[in-house]
């Protein structure tokens, strides 16, 4: 079976810990999840692991998203890696500066339709 490495950064403990679940019980890979809270602790373990897929929170510290993402995709192994913004910061100008700044999906919390979050995130396995 296929190893698939996840990045969670999020503030909130609660959404990694469902996250982690949710994505344990949906998926047909084997995946490997390594969670921070912290901005540049996402940093530090992008540089030292190499992810299939990133899952963002706008709201981290000390570095919020946005910059995260901008970081992120300086790398040259990270220009193509998918990164969702997953987010409770839910305004227009929020989903168009993801985008703008090279994140590839932005998917608002709480999830209303789980289905569709689940869809979601199997399209970038």
């Amino acid at each position: 079976m296929k190893k698939v490495r996840v990045l969670l950064v999020d503030k909130d403990e609660y959404s990694i810990l469902f996250m982690t679940r949710l994505f344990k019980k949906m998926c047909i890979v084997d995946l490997v999840f390594t969670s921070t809270s912290n901005g540049f602790e996402a940093l530090d373990k992008i540089k030292n692991e190499q992810f299939s897929l990133i899952l963002t929170e706008l709201m981290v510290h000390p570095i919020g998203g946005f910059e995260l993402i901008k970081k992120i995709r300086s790398l040259d192994s990270y220009k193509n890696v998918p990164i969702l913004v997953v987010t409770a910061t839910v305004t227009r100008r929020s989903k168009e500066e993801s985008l703008a700044v090279g994140a590839t999906d932005f998917i608002a919390k709480p999830f209303n339709d789980l289905k569709y979050f689940i869809e979601k995130m199997k399209s970038y396995l």
